[in-house]
Order: structure tokens, then sequence, then C-alpha cells
């Protein structure tokens, strides 16, 4: 008795005033707020993930933290959205005549991770070109490697995976141990507004200073000018993604389903697309009568066996300008007779001939006035001129070319220079658009609502995201036959895997087979790569002047029942390890896939010399102490594992595609 009455004393001596640390939890993460600093620790059980986290945001040329405010209130109340049931709880701060910060953090019983975001008000218009919801500090003596994700595809940019220390990823990243696979992952579920990347600083006693945020500008986002000003009387950070999980890979996958939660992306309900596009061989060459060839190619070879009752694509990409209207539709008809769709191609967002006097089609307009100009200049990037996706004329141009594409009867659709409608401009036509993102948005809105729900949209340079446009996307762009392409093709996959789960599939680009004179181990390596990543399009000349050689293969490589039977099932592979990349590509050698009875393991050997490869059956998630059944499905050969272990012997320049029997 004598020790409460002691502690009510002191509690009336200091104004009986609130405890400063609130404490939170929800399913397996708690928080601890410090209301006197407005410093955050994360947990998840007993074990500190982030300290010292806070945010802050630039305004009127200064940056304003959250322990700039002079007053902070907590407030909490129930969700129900599309992450689930959970709770927000946020925090006001105010004071010291700065704009009021709300910070909000959203737990979730079911989720395996928080978000985070942060909004400012204003009785009067504000504006900031950055916002960062988490600033904080991890320990990094575990999780020695960070994964880098590039802004887009372009210029064949790589995934990679570095060490700790200063480094930029783009829109997500995840620190983790490829001893444990123990890894955190970190990344914005918003693409509306803001370019965000995620920094990392020096290691200190606190552990790596971590810095997630909206408004990156940088060669990597292809931008000359800094990231656009967000302005209004309210202004939103994204929201950012925190979590911890015990294999890194399922946390990239997790993020990925958390976008796809925050933003739906488009559902298709059929089979996987097959097919061939004209870019991988016969290029600027096509015209009506080499296009039907390979049309009729692929009825009589292809889909009489392994693409047996699916719909098949073939798909004219750049220079489909060759052929009048009238050609355009008699090449759809032939396809169809032939039992496929037709595919199409478009840049919505340049201008190649770089022409500003030149009028915009379906309009009066000059070119001159749509351009998206960077200190008053126009923007050149990949040899085009970026336009303005808000610009009214370019609107109607689109309007011109998907009329076009529809009355012709076309299906599908390859889309490609998206980045340029997402550089940072002077300015746009909607003068409510003021971010590079914001006019891809609404560039992307307008295009997508014209083509409709018939269409099988595919992106080839663009970026990561938004994802919610597209049916597919290019994990990499421009690769053709060689063990080198392949090799390329899969740094994509090796990093990049988890984009499956935003996008229906992923896009390993077009299959081409015969080049510059590749060997049949190189065709094993292409088609794979392809078999892993998703949808499957042959890029190879069958029409009558393709050679023997090259339509042999592609009957061979194609009509393969084993291998396509397993392509058409949507397998989705991910990389066995992720942190042994090769030295030239930075790509993994070894993918793995599950279904209810079997598992999937292809092996890549990118080498000039024969190899052999060894895998623990631990590492391929099997159990140890237990006899397994194999079949590669390229040679049909049968055999077992024993002793906990999968050997595998591969000639050089080549891959082995194996089905294990649980």
């Amino acid at each position: 008795m004598f020790v409460r009455i002691l502690f009510l004393l002191a509690l009336f001596i200091t104004g009986c005033s609130k405890p400063s640390i609130t404490t939170v939890s929800q399913g397996e993460y708690k928080i601890t707020y410090n209301l006197n600093n407005g410093l955050a620790s994360i947990y998840r059980g007993d074990s500190l993930l982030f300290e010292h986290l806070h945010a802050e945001y630039e305004w009127n040329g200064t940056i304003v933290t959250g322990n700039s405010y002079a007053k902070r209130e907590w407030h909490e109340q129930p969700v129900n959205n599309t992450h689930g049931n959970g709770t927000m709880y946020e925090i006001k701060h105010s004071g010291k005549g700065l704009p009021d910060m709300w910070q909000r953090f959203y737990l979730y019983p079911s989720r395996s991770y928080l978000l985070t975001e942060i909004e400012i008000y204003s009785d009067t218009a504000i504006a900031s070109n950055y916002m960062a919801p988490a600033i904080t500090y991890t320990d990094c003596k575990k999780s020695d490697k960070m994964l880098f994700i590039p802004f887009d595809n372009d210029k064949w940019v790589q995934f990679d995976v570095l060490p700790i220390g200063k480094n930029t990823s783009y829109e997500v990243t995840s620190l983790f141990s490829p001893d444990s696979r123990e890894g955190k992952v970190i990344g914005s579920v918003e693409h509306d507004c803001w370019k965000s990347a995620i920094q990392t600083g020096e290691i200190t006693d606190k552990g790596i200073r971590l810095e997630c945020f909206g408004g990156i500008s940088s060669s990597f986002t292809r931008d000359t000018l800094p990231h656009g000003k967000v302005s209004g009387k309210r202004i939103k950070s994204p929201k950012i993604l925190l979590g911890i999980f015990p294999d890194w890979r399922k946390g990239m996958e997790e993020f990925a389903e958390a976008n796809n939660r925050e933003t739906p992306g488009r559902t298709w309900q059929t089979a996987i697309p097959f097919g061939w596009n004209s870019w991988g061989s016969i290029q600027q060459n096509i015209h009506l009568k080499n296009t039907t060839e390979v049309s009729d190619f692929f009825r009589d070879n292809i889909q009489t066996s392994a693409l047996k009752d699916i719909p098949v694509y073939i798909g004219l990409d750049s220079y489909w300008d060759n052929f009048s209207d009238a050609e355009l539709a008699q090449f759809v008809s032939h396809c169809k007779k032939n039992g496929q769709e037709a595919g199409i191609y478009w840049a919505p967002f340049v201008d190649w001939a770089r022409n500003p006097e030149r009028t915009v089609e379906g309009s009066d307009t000059p070119y001159s006035e749509t351009y998206l100009y960077a200190n008053g200049k126009p923007q050149d990037l990949d040899g085009a001129w970026a336009v303005d996706p808000t610009h009214p004329a370019i609107k109607k141009r689109m309007e011109v070319y998907i009329n076009r594409f529809k009355k012709a009867g076309f299906k599908y659709i390859k889309i490609d220079f998206l980045t340029h409608g997402a550089l940072e401009a002077d300015k746009h036509a909607d003068s409510s658009v003021t971010t590079g993102i914001q006019a891809y948005n609404a560039g992307m809105k307008y295009l997508t609502e014209l083509l409709g729900e018939d269409f099988y949209i595919t992106m080839a340079i663009s970026p990561l995201f938004p994802s919610n446009y597209a049916h597919s996307r290019r994990i990499a762009c421009d690769a053709f036959a060689s063990i080198a392409d392949t090799e390329y093709t899969l740094n994509g996959m090796s990093y990049g895997w988890w984009l499956g789960n935003c996008y229906a599939f992923n896009d390993p680009d077009h299959l081409v087979l015969q080049k510059d004179n590749e060997t049949e181990g190189e065709n094993r390596a292409r088609i794979t790569s392809g078999v892993i990543t998703g949808i499957m399009m042959s890029g190879d000349d069958v029409s009558q002047t393709g050679t023997v050689q090259t339509k042999n293969r592609v009957k061979q490589f194609f009509a393969n029942k084993a291998i396509i039977s397993l392509a058409r099932s949507k397998q989705s592979f991910y990389p066995v390890y992720g942190y042994l990349p090769s030295d030239k590509r930075r790509s993994e050698r070894f993918f793995i896939s599950t279904d209810k009875d079997s598992t999937y393991v292809a092996v890549f050997n990118f080498e000039e010399n024969r190899q052999t490869f060894r895998f623990p059956v631990s590492d391929l998630d099997l159990p140890t102490g237990k006899i397994f059944s194999t079949q590669e499905l390229w040679s049909g050969k049968n055999g077992y594992i024993k002793n906990d272990t999968l050997s595998v012997t591969l000639p050089d320049k080549d891959a082995a595609l194996f089905k294990i029997t649980r």
C-alpha cells in the first residue's frame, strides 16, 4: 500500500502525464512508439527488426522530420480493406507552424507484413517531391546481402545481389542471409504518384541506415529532371511494406501479392499464350506473304502436337506498317482460318520521326506541342522523343491506332518503350499531373480502356510498376538465341521471378533458336528459360525463306510434348539459391518449382566447358534419407536421387529440366 501511494505521488508530481511510450501488437508484429520524439521500434515477437524508425518529407526546400513537431497524438481505428481486417494506428504531428503530418501504421493479424505511410495536411496548398514514411536502422549482422531491383528493363539493365553497404534499389529490396534464407523485405505497394526507392547507408553501431521514400530521380529512372512535386492541401506518400520472412524468396512473393491486393492486376483465365513474334528474326522485312507462311507453318507443324487445342498467337512487331489496312485484315483472317489469333505491336508514348512540325495522327496538333520537355528540350530516349501521355492529341492518336487494330481483328498487343511516358518533365498538358508516374498512369489507363478486355496485353520496355495494366511484362528485353541471351533473361528470373505474382505471367521475350548457328544445347537452354518464365513466343524465320535447319529446330524444340506440357501447366519457378550469380550476367543457374506430386528443377550451364553440379536434396526442399525417381524431360531419361544428392553433368552451353517424383 505504501509503495502504491509513492507511485501515485510520483504521477502527481509529474503532472499525471500519460506514458510517453505506446505499445501495440497485432499478429506477428509489435510496435513501440515514443510520443516524445516520434521514434518507433518494430518487433516480430521479441526480435527487434527496425529501430529509430521515423518519417520525413521535403517542404519549402527543407526536410521536416517527425521530431520537428511540438505535439503528437495517438489514434487508432479498425480497418477492413484489400489486405484484410486489421487496425490502423495514426499519430498526428502538429505545431511549430508546420503542415500537420499523420503517420500511419497498418497491422493485420492474417498478414506476415505491416504497412506504413504518411500524409501531410494544410489549409493552403503545399507541395513536396520527397516523402519518406520509413527511415530506420536495422541489424545487418545476419543479413549480409541486398537485392538490387532496377526501375525498368531498358538498356539491358540487370538485377543483382549486392553486399550490404551504400546501395539504392528501386521500389523494393530484400536484406537477407544466404545461410539461413531469413530476410527483411521493404518496398512500396502504391505506384500512382511516386517513383520509389530504398537506399542503404553506412553501417553504424545501430545497424545500417535504411531509407524508403517516394521521389527518386536518377539515370536508372531515365530522368534528367528532379522528381516532380506532388501538390495540394493533402499530400500522401507511397504506402510502404515492412516485414521479415523465414525465406526471403517467399517474402518477395508476398510483397508481389501485397501489390496485387492494393491494386489488382489483369487476370487471364484461358491457356498460357504460345505463338510467334516477328522481331525475333524477320524484323523489318515483314510483309503479308512471309507472315502468312509463318502462320501456315505453325498450323501444319506445331499445332498438330504439343500446342493442339489452345490459342496460338502470330504476332506482327515493329514495321507492321509495311502492311496496308486491307493487308492487316487479310493477315488476321488468315490466322483465324488456321485456328490462331493475330498479334500487333505499338509504342504509344514515343515519336520515332522526331519531327516537331508533323501533325499528330487524328488531330490538327503539331507534335511539337506534345513532347515531354526537360529544360525546354525534347527528351530523347532510345532514339525516340517522349510524348505527353496526358495530351489530348496523344489521346486522339491512341484512339486512331487502337481502333485500327480492333477493326482489323487483332487480339494480342505488345506495347513498348513505355518508360518514355513516365519521364519527369517541365510540365504536362493536364495541369493536375505533376509527376512522371502520374502521367504514366493516366496514359496507361486511357490506353487499356481503349483496348478493353478482349486484348491480351504484354509490355516490353516499361517500368516495373505499376503492374495492373498488362497481363505480362518482359522480364528482360531483346534477348535472342545465344547462351548469353539466355543468361541475361535468367538474370531477370533470378531476382524478379516474383513479378509473376503481380502480373498473370512473366514474359521471357521471343525464343529465337537460330541467329548465329547456335548449338542444340543453346537451343535447349533458351527454350528452358521460356518454360520456367512464362509465355512462349517463338521468333525464328519459319517462312518459305527460312532455312531447313531453322524449321527443323523449331519443330524439334516446340513440339516436345513433355516440355511444352510443363510450360502449359503455368508452373512458377524460383531460384534455388538466389545469391550465387554467374560472373558475366549475374544469373542464377538453378531454378525450382513444385506442384502437388512433383518437384521440377532446371539446371543451366552458361560456360564454354562441361560442368558438374551437385545439389543436396535439402536445398531442393526435399526430405533427406529417401530415394526419389527422376526424369530429365528433354531426353526422357529416367534415374534416381540417392545419398541425398542430385548430381547433374551438362555439356557446355546447355540445360536440363528434371521432374522429381515425391
